[in-house]
């Protein structure tokens, strides 16, 4: 590390251009200086600094990755670019397909958008397409070299980025099943004349800069909450004042709402414009009317040249305000009515054809007394591709690279129409970070997500909670409603509650609400005080609501903060629970909307819900049930002509040809007529690959024994005709006395032809037993059979 500052050092200290000190340029290079670190200590551009490295041919080599520790010759694709070599370990035959990755895992980006991006590799070679990966996390899966022809282990920077494309020379590159990073770099990529493959960078910017995203949303008419682009502090107040607080901070290029707060007042504007703009150096911030109490709803779709051919239009269970990585979402949708659902669409369209999107789209509305407003279009899978393409059983990411790689492809209509629902719950890690408050904001702050299929939405919200580590409560609940409006809504919720048998304990001011409508409620006070430790004591000798929380007395809290921004300089009695929860591991509810979806599901749903196969155990492929063939006359020569099949070969060609169930003769070699040859053939069949049922055989003088078999035997085979083994029966009288004893619910099949196919017709309705014909081929023998109702045949 102190090579590397030293270095930086000499570099500020040269007297003469980097162009005079290429040797300076190269050791720079080694040690791991990125193009924009040398710009910095020289005072020169990123872009000057690669032209320089161009011109010189100062180029890094690509490497493969020994994965055989040296004691093989290691051939993986598992590649990096280094500036310590001097060779390549591979050739460039070029024309390949290039897909950038989403690099670490962080809040906002995560496995959800490596679905995306192995997804994608995978449709694409499956079209035959050579794949290049390019990614720097060896957590996700398309980090795993066999995934595709060429993962590049390394950044997803411009200019590592650039470098690849130069050596690599692929058809194209696809940026947006990378999440956010890739599209940071579209523009740059762009102007070094780089064939991005899908949506244009230009209309990706449009997207992803808020101010022009905005002013497009009004040349189109489109509604969106008012708005302003940031020039300085004294405009952003006089802004915020004309419109009312609160007011909502929006940075371009930003992913899980980094640096996006809500405003209540000057003081909250001057603190978060300061973070905003840090976040945002190059691209506007821009602030808009923060709606408050209005329904958002997420709309994932792909596009080809500006028309959608698929849509999925999820609701969040949370009002808007919270961030949609952290929010509930539910598709289908279960409360957007048919009317406000054609708007969804129309806008989509608008957007979409604006935006000419030819792949991926996500785009996030709110719904307030029946009038929708855009809040913003990311050109890029989301988060929620998984979800919506698992819910709906359709892969939204295959559709996306097709369309990406210019294939045609059939808009897909009624895609909604399927017989379960979806709900994603978020997963927080609360109790890993010690004095982070439990509430929910426009900023992202869930480090995971479960997603559950039910018949309808409350039980799959029910299992989406509990697959979180959520315990459904027992007995007790503690509710601290901040809010009087939040009160009232919950009203109907308490009552439920209590009508399910809960001992319900509420702090003073809530359990004054409830005990006024005729609920009896609880109180328990709330004499919490902190010391100069940061910890907190009782101020009296009565049980509060530390007690009751440190003894784990309560199963369940639902605190319902005042505020959704999180930043305060007071530490309140919210709080303080909030974080005894967390810390005595006590589920909690923060949300009304969310608290009041639990309610209904627990008396709906009753406890845990129970497995139901058809929507929980379902896979990506469609599986199409069909019904396995029935052979009942199957000559498996084993035991004795091996040679020619056995019980092995035979079940094998059995399932190659659908089917699943054989009978098995009993010509084998020795016949199936007493209890050890059965025995014999029972041990060869155990190398049967499919069902199987044995026949056994009616000889000249097993008549008294053969019926003992009956219990293991499918049937008893009676060879009336010529047969290449000893069991011929020419004896009627033979014949007779097998009819007889052969127990009557079990079948009996005859071998016989003409004249003997009549003879045992007859004796059949003189004993009353049905028979089974085998071998039928004349017309007559049909004739014949059609005749008497106690015959059925195989031809």
């Amino acid at each position: 590390m102190k090579n590397i500052v030293d270095f930086g050092v000499t570099m500020e200290q040269l007297t003469e251009p980097l162009s005079e000190n290429l040797d300076v340029l190269k050791e720079a290079k080694k040690l791991g200086f990125a193009d924009k670190q040398i710009a910095l200590h020289v005072k020169s551009t990123a872009a000057a600094v690669r032209e320089l490295r161009k011109t010189h041919s100062v180029r890094p080599h690509v490497k493969q990755i020994d994965t055989l520790a040296a004691e093989y010759p290691a051939c993986t694709n598992y590649l990096y670019l280094t500036y310590n070599g001097e060779s390549d370990d591979l050739d460039f035959p070029g024309g390949a397909m290039m897909v950038l990755g989403s690099g670490v895992y962080r809040i906002g980006s995560s496995v959800e958008f490596d679905w995306c991006a192995v997804g994608c590799i995978k449709e694409l070679r499956k079209l035959d397409k050579k794949t290049i990966m390019v990614n720097y996390n060896p957590e996700t899966v398309s980090t795993d070299y066999d995934e595709c022809d060429r993962l590049y282990f390394d950044e997803i920077s411009f200019e590592a980025v650039m470098d690849i494309y130069e050596i690599e020379r692929p058809e194209g590159i696809i940026l947006s099943m990378g999440g956010q990073l890739p599209n940071n770099i579209a523009i740059p990529l762009h102007t070094q004349q780089v064939n991005i493959l899908g949506t244009s960078p230009e209309m990706i910017d449009n997207a992803e800069n808020r101010f022009k995203f905005s002013r497009m949303l009004d040349t189109y008419n489109v509604h969106q909450p008012q708005w302003k682009e940031l020039k300085d502090i004294e405009m952003a107040k006089e802004f915020c004042h004309n419109v009312g607080y609160p007011c909502l901070i929006r940075p371009s290029y930003v992913l899980s709402g980094a640096a996006m707060n809500v405003a209540y007042s000057d003081d909250d504007l001057e603190d978060y414009l300061g973070t905003a703009v840090a976040v945002s150096r190059d691209h506007p911030v821009v602030i808009s009317k923060f709606i408050q109490d209005a329904k958002e709803i997420d709309v994932d779709a792909v596009a080809k040249e500006g028309d959608i051919i698929a849509m999925a239009i999820s609701e969040h269970v949370e009002n808007a305000g919270v961030h949609s990585g952290d929010a509930t979402l539910m598709l289908p949708s279960q409360d957007i009515n048919q009317e406000t659902r054609e708007k969804i669409i129309v806008i989509a369209r608008i957007i979409a054809n604006a935006l000419s999107v030819s792949g991926p789209l996500n785009m996030q509305l709110i719904a307030k007394d029946n009038q929708l407003k855009v809040i913003e279009c990311n050109l890029r899978v989301s988060r929620s591709f998984p979800f919506v393409s698992k819910t709906l059983d359709q892969d939204f990411v295959a559709l996306a690279t097709r369309v990406i790689i210019g294939m045609d492809v059939d808009p897909i209509p009624n895609i909604e129409n399927v017989n379960k629902v979806g709900v994603k719950v978020p997963q927080f890690s609360f109790s890993r970070l010690e004095g982070a408050d439990v509430k929910l904001s426009v900023e992202m702050a869930s480090t995971g997500e479960v997603a559950c299929f039910g018949e309808n939405h409350l039980e799959a919200y029910l299992k989406a909670m509990l697959s979180t580590g959520f315990s459904l409560p027992k007995k007790s609940i503690l509710l601290s409603i901040g809010k009087a409006k939040s009160k009232v809504e919950m009203l109907e919720s308490v009552s439920i509650l209590k009508e399910l048998g809960y001992d319900l304990y509420a702090s003073m001011g809530t359990a004054d609400f409830y005990q006024d409508h005729g609920i009896n409620v609880t109180p328990i006070e709330w004499p919490l005080d902190e010391n100069t430790n940061g910890r907190f004591y009782r101020t009296d000798s009565r049980q509060n609501i530390a007690d009751y929380l440190v003894q784990k007395k309560i199963d369940l809290v639902i605190n319902l903060p005042l505020r959704l921004h999180r930043l305060c300089s007071i530490v309140t009695h919210g709080y303080r629970t909030r974080q005894l929860a967390v810390q005595n591991h006590i589920p909690l509810i923060t949300d009304v909307k969310c608290a009041k979806l639990f309610v209904k599901a627990l008396k709906k749903v009753g406890g845990s819900p129970s497995v139901k196969t058809h929507v929980d155990c379902t896979s990506k492929h469609r599986l199409v049930r069909l019904p396995g063939l029935v052979d009942m006359h199957v000559h498996v020569r084993e035991p004795g002509d091996v040679h020619k099949e056995d019980w092995s070969s035979c079940t094998k060609a059995a399932l190659a040809g659908g089917i699943t169930l054989i009978g098995a003769m009993p010509n084998t070699k020795p016949p199936i007529t007493n209890r050890s040859a059965l025995e014999l053939v029972q041990e060869c069949s155990k190398k049967a690959h499919c069902d199987f049922g044995l026949y056994v055989g009616a000889g000249h003088d097993n008549f008294d024994t053969v019926s003992s078999l009956s219990s293991e035997a499918i049937a008893m085979k009676m060879y009336l005709n010529e047969t290449f083994t000893s069991l011929r029966l020419d004896s009627m009288e033979v014949w007779m006395k097998h009819l007889q004893n052969w127990p009557k619910k079990r079948p009996i099949c005859v071998h016989a032809e003409s004249q003997t196919m009549a003879a045992i017709i007859l004796l059949a309705e003189l004993y009353d037993r049905h028979v089974h014909i085998c071998h039928v081929a004349r017309k007559e023998e049909v004739r014949r059979m059609s005749s008497s109702v106690l015959c059925i045949s195989h031809f």
